[in-house]
């Protein structure tokens, strides 16, 4: 077969056939009994799971709708904004890796991404936890839901404020989207 590859003419449109053998087996594993097929892009839990989220984002803009009747004070939208761009100088900055929702709570959320050591500037691998105590607030000062953490793009950028562990696990009390 060598030979006849090296005597071709014109090596750019040579066929060539390759045969491999394998031996069938098994192989045993074992799934978690809350496994949602997360590893796979068309899974009946990430349906679900989108589903669910669409369901909750529309329950909460519902809420905020009805909330929007009561106007702020100026003097409280002021004091928000300045709360809101001392966040955004001086929170953590973590670059988006990936999003999962936790199954065991209601509003749980892990974000996986990096963030830049303060000493350094080396990126360093974080885990950005987010419950229902979390305060989720877009860049414009508005209150967001939990759902739009479901959007976020690999590669995006948050800001997070919160208490992070000597294992790089963040809690976050506030993330800015």
């Amino acid at each position: 077969d060598r030979e006849a590859l090296e005597q071709a003419e014109d090596s750019e449109h040579v066929m060539v056939n390759y045969r491999f053998d394998a031996l069938p087996s098994a192989l045993r594993v074992a799934f978690p009994v809350a496994y949602d097929d997360a590893l796979f892009e068309d899974s009946s839990g990430k349906i679900q799971e989108q589903h669910e989220a669409a369901q909750e984002e529309q329950k909460q803009s519902e809420d905020e709708s009805s909330r929007e009747g009561d106007q702020h004070t100026d003097e409280g939208q002021q004091q928000t904004i300045e709360h809101l761009e001392a966040l955004l100088q001086n929170g953590r900055k973590v670059s988006v890796a990936g999003v999962t929702r936790v199954q065991d709570k209601k509003l749980g959320y892990i974000i996986a991404g990096s963030t830049a050591k303060r000493s350094t500037g080396e990126a360093k691998p974080v885990a950005v936890h987010i419950d229902d105590d979390t305060t989720i607030v877009r860049r414009t000062g508005e209150s967001a839901s939990s759902a739009v953490l479901q959007k976020l793009p690999e590669g995006g950028d948050i800001v997070v404020e919160g208490k992070m562990s000597k294992r790089g696990v963040v809690q976050a009390k506030r993330v800015v989207v």
